[in-house]
C-alpha cells in the first residue's frame, strides 16, 4: 500500500483523485486497494476522528510519501477544522486555551516533522507539475499529462482569510524562525 500524508489542507484529497485517474485506487481517508492519502497517519494512533486507524494499518504500508503546501496556505486553511483538533492536541504541542493561529503554526511545523520521519520522498503540492514525473515513478504508474491536465487544482479548497509571517511572528517568535527554517528546507523560501 502506498500512503501519501503531511499536513490536513496540503492537498491529499488532490492527490488522491489524481492518483484514481493515473488508475490507482488511492482513496482520501478511506483505505484503497492501492492505499490512502490521509494526514491522520503522519503519527501514531489508536483512534482517529474519522477513517482507517493508522496503527491498525501501518505494517500494510510499504511506500510512504510526504506532502508539503506553503505553511502560510495551510496555517490559514488549518483555521477552519471543524473535527480534528482533539485529535491535533493529542499527537502534537498544541494546547487547548492557546490563540488558534499559534496552535495552526504548531501544528504545521510538527505534523510536517513527523510526516517526513515515516517517509521516503517530501514533494511540494504546488509543484505538481514539476514533480509529476518523479511522483509517477515513485508510485509505479505512467505519467499521464492529460490526467493531470483534467483535474482542478483546488479540490477541496475552502475560504479562510491569510496569514502574514508577522503575526506568527508576534505569537511566538521562535516558533516563526522555525517555520521558515523548515519551509526553506522544503524549498518555498530562499
Amino acid at each position: 500500500m502506498i500512503l501519501f500524508t503531511g499536513c490536513g489542507r496540503s492537498g491529499t484529497k488532490y492527490v488522491a483523485d489524481l492518483m484514481t485517474l493515473l488508475g490507482l485506487d488511492i482513496k482520501h481517508e478511506k483505505i484503497g486497494k492501492d492505499g490512502l492519502a490521509s494526514f491522520f497517519f503522519a503519527v501514531d494512533a489508536d483512534r482517529v476522528p474519522y477513517g482507517p486507524i493508522p496503527n491498525v494499518w501501518r505494517d500494510k504500508i510499504h511506500l510512504t510519501l510526504h506532502q508539503v503546501r506553503h505553511p502560510l496556505k495551510v496555517i490559514a486553511s488549518s483555521q477552519t477544522f471543524r473535527f480534528s483538533w482533539d485529535f491535533i492536541i493529542a499527537h502534537s504541542p498544541c494546547k487547548k486555551g492557546d490563540p488558534m493561529l499559534l496552535n495552526c503554526a504548531k501544528y504545521w511545523y510538527y505534523w510536517n516533522l513527523e510526516a517526513e520521519k515515516r517517509s521516503s520522498w517530501t514533494w511540494q503540492i504546488e509543484n505538481i507539475v514539476f514533480e509529476f514525473d518523479e511522483l509517477c515513478k515513485r508510485v509505479g504508474v505512467k505519467p499521464n499529462d492529460e490526467a493531470l491536465d483534467s483535474l482542478p487544482r483546488n479540490v477541496n479548497t475552502r475560504e479562510h482569510g491569510d496569514v502574514g509571517w508577522e503575526e506568527i511572528e508576534s505569537l511566538d517568535k521562535d516558533l516563526c524562525n522555525k517555520i521558515k527554517d523548515l519551509a526553506m528546507r522544503y524549498g518555498y523560501l530562499k
